[in-house]
């Protein structure tokens, strides 16, 4: 029971989780639990010109938590990669890192996932908005800790587009060009995969073409 407390606790400092390996020293109410945590995330969140935040989170987790003798092992991968590679291999996958939530069903599809309970389960769902929680909740269960949300901005040239225009997606595609920063994107297969989608409707509406 103390291992699976572990396993979910070290994942509040990130933001998704598997399983790992637990082993206690000592005995009686002064043991210590040795936890080995494999965590990934972007090469940025390590990165001293980002004051390597992984490194400096996962420290401090461990010093408000001396019941645990946590080591740390840190790998390289961003939420568009993460879920590919955790459901090709869970068991050689981190513990800890951070996915995209419409990669949820692939990595609860390979079982790549550790379910979020209990009081842990209670305070994320207190702390975040419904659309969140239901963002990484499958089948009734919870798969993760939001970190961030996706929020996308769309600047535009109002010589162009007037502001009924904008209102309406649809209308300035047929106005205007809408361009992509495609280098600035760790979300783009998803969003060209809605793109496709959108411009599949669009050509079948009514039946016109086909």
């Amino acid at each position: 029971m103390r291992g699976k407390m572990a396993r979910v606790a070290a994942a509040l400092c990130a933001g998704a989780m598997l399983l790992t390996g637990c082993g206690n020293t000592g005995s009686g109410q002064n043991a210590v639990e040795k936890v080995r945590l494999m965590v990934w995330s972007p090469s940025e969140d390590q990165s001293q010109s980002s004051g390597q935040w992984l490194q400096t989170s996962c420290e401090a987790f461990a010093e408000k938590h001396p019941e645990w003798d946590i080591t740390f092992v840190y790998g390289v991968a961003d939420e568009a990669t993460a879920a590919a590679a955790v459901a090709q291999d869970p068991e050689a996958s981190a513990d800890v890192f951070l996915y995209a939530n419409d990669t949820l069903t692939i990595m609860t599809d390979a079982n790549a996932l550790a379910k979020l309970g209990g009081k842990y389960a209670d305070e994320v769902k207190a702390t975040n908005s419904e659309a969140l929680i239901d963002s990484l909740t499958l089948d009734g269960y919870l798969y993760g800790v939001p970190f961030t949300t996706n929020t996308w901005y769309m600047f535009y040239d109002k010589r162009v587009f007037s502001e009924e225009d904008v209102k309406n997606l649809d209308t300035m595609l047929e106005k205007g060009v809408v361009s992509f920063p495609f280098t600035n994107s760790w979300y783009l297969p998803a969003f060209l995969f809605r793109q496709r989608l959108h411009a599949l409707r669009r050509r079948n509406a009514g039946g016109a073409r086909r």
